[in-house]
């Protein structure tokens, strides 16, 4: 059972981490923030994305910054729990 609810949320961080992706990708074409679809990929990732530029903004006191790190950010704790989830799956 804990396997199955393990795999589940393993997948469910994959699908996130891809989400998050394509919302990476579509930002750099201007167009595409028009669009309703990315509308939704904003709708979806803010969640996840807006604590961390919160997190980030107090290391950098405030400044604004170049590049949005919260996305590499994102990835590097997914990539972590994703490795736990494997961990612990090995050992059951």
């Amino acid at each position: 059972m804990l396997k199955t609810v393990l795999t589940i949320i393993y997948y469910l961080l994959y699908a996130i981490s891809f989400i998050v992706f394509i919302r990476a990708i579509a930002s750099f074409f201007g167009n595409a923030r028009f669009s309703k679809y990315y509308e939704i990929l904003v709708r979806i990732t803010e969640p996840f994305l807006e604590p961390l530029r919160n997190l980030i903004s107090r290391f950098t006191k405030g400044r604004p910054m170049m590049f949005d790190f919260s996305f590499i950010a994102l990835y590097i704790i997914i990539m972590i729990l994703q490795r736990i989830i494997l961990i612990i799956q090995a050992g059951l």
